[in-house]
């Protein structure tokens, strides 16, 4: 029901996993490995046909983003984008706008995409140093991006580089993240 709903839905049997890895930590060994990942196929199979659903909407539907305009580099740009604009949004929901227009050009070196792409690299790694002390964060992030790899940009439609009403994508795990913190720091 949910893939008939939304397209999003394509990343819960990564989801899955992901929670099996952090907070269950179900994943021991081979044969625990081999369990959780066996358990997951049908929902991946799901997910696969729910996914190809998307694609065929998306292409005859509507106009996708032309790959000659906006190449492997652009692609690579706009996701970066993507996986820092919206949880930033989240943090922090100022300036919103109903549409973010997409570039006539997009150039991986302009700043606009240059210090988002730095931002989750520098993210992304101070929170993989951290996973021993706190795999909570390194979870928490890993559910935003792949709650955002739907509308990251590597099949982009329409004219518009980002939607701030999308954010909530991103904000599930960072939202259990804080309010796993604010039960502690309240009980502590």
């Amino acid at each position: 029901a949910a893939l008939l709903a939304k397209a999003a839905a394509v990343a819960l049997p990564a989801i899955l996993v992901l929670l099996d890895v952090y907070p269950l930590r179900r994943g021991r060994g081979t044969a625990g490995w081999l369990r959780v990942i066996v358990e997951k196929i049908p929902w991946a199979i799901l997910s696969v046909a729910g996914a190809a659903m998307a694609l065929h909407a998306v292409y005859r539907g509507t106009a996708v983003t032309d790959y000659a305009r906006y190449g492997a580099g652009a692609r690579l740009a706009m996701t970066a984008y993507t996986f820092v604009f919206y949880p930033a949004r989240w943090f922090w929901p100022v300036q919103l706008l109903p549409l973010y227009e997409l570039p006539q050009e997009i150039r991986f070196g302009a700043l606009r995409f240059l210090i988002p792409a730095l931002a989750f690299v520098v993210v992304t790694a101070v929170l993989v140093a951290l996973r021993g002390r706190w795999p909570a964060g390194l979870a928490a992030w890993m559910a935003s991006i792949l709650m955002l790899l739907p509308i990251s940009g590597a099949v982009r439609s329409g004219h518009q580089l980002a939607h701030a009403r999308y954010s909530y994508l991103s904000g599930l795990g960072l939202a259990l993240l804080f309010g796993g913190g604010l039960t502690w720091l309240l009980n502590a």
